[in-house]
């Protein structure tokens, strides 16, 4: 979160200018007390009246803005439900697009024999690597994939990756990462779905958006989960 000591450099070294203050020599940097505001926004504990940053005790956590939304840099500016988009902090559920790339799994059984494992990825009933390859190595990644996208809202669409084993007879759910409708935040872990099949997953927890990130043990399983906000 910004603060007046802090915010000020910040704003002065992405901004790369300064104003007059008061007609006289000093610096003056746009969104500090007694400055023009920054597109209408101020530092912590400032609000912005007639484009001037003032002290009126009417702003609270964060830059605000004239219109009372918090002003951010990154979403570490913001609540622990909120990211920031467009330089303002929003819910995190407000219907952005978010990109996902599992950059690390590591299985619960990995024997480090040389023993090669046939695994799909599958994401929303659809598999990601439809050409599922015997692979000995621990952990495993997936070079080739890229991202997928989600557009969460209130409407709590529901998040289910699941890593399939690949056997001689069948295909089954080796772990998946799906997170409780009525416990936010929980992992379910007592579904077993076949390929094609999806567990009653909840959405993505507005905790782990903000974050931008997630890493975490699932059926045994570690993964390591990124979440970008596409701006």
């Amino acid at each position: 979160m910004l603060t007046r000591n802090h915010g000020f450099a910040l704003l002065l070294g992405l901004l790369g200018f300064a104003c007059q203050k008061g007609g006289g020599m000093e610096e003056c940097s746009p969104g500090a007390e007694g400055c023009a505001c920054l597109d209408g926004k101020c530092l912590e504990g400032l609000s912005c009246l007639s484009d001037l940053c003032v002290d009126d005790g009417a702003a609270s956590g964060g830059s605000s803005s004239s219109g009372g939304v918090t002003a951010c840099v990154s979403s570490e500016d913001c609540g622990a439900e909120e990211v920031c988009y467009q330089e303002e902090c929003a819910d995190a559920w407000e219907g952005f697009t978010y990109d996902i790339k599992l950059r690390e799994f590591d299985p619960a059984n990995c024997y480090g024999d040389g023993s090669c494992f046939s695994y799909y990825l599958e994401f929303d009933r659809m598999l990601l690597d439809p050409d599922a390859q015997c692979r000995a190595d621990c952990p495993v990644t997936w070079p080739g994939i890229n991202y997928v996208s989600i557009v969460p809202t209130t409407q709590q669409e529901p998040f289910q990756l699941s890593v399939l084993l690949v056997g001689d007879l069948a295909v089954s759910t080796d772990a998946l990462v799906c997170w409780s409708k009525t416990d936010p935040g929980t992992l379910i872990e007592d579904c077993y779905p076949d390929l094609d099949e999806t567990c009653d997953c909840g959405p993505v927890p507005k905790t782990v958006l903000h974050d931008g990130q997630w890493k975490g043990q699932a059926y045994g399983a570690y993964f390591d989960l990124e979440f970008t906000l596409r701006k």
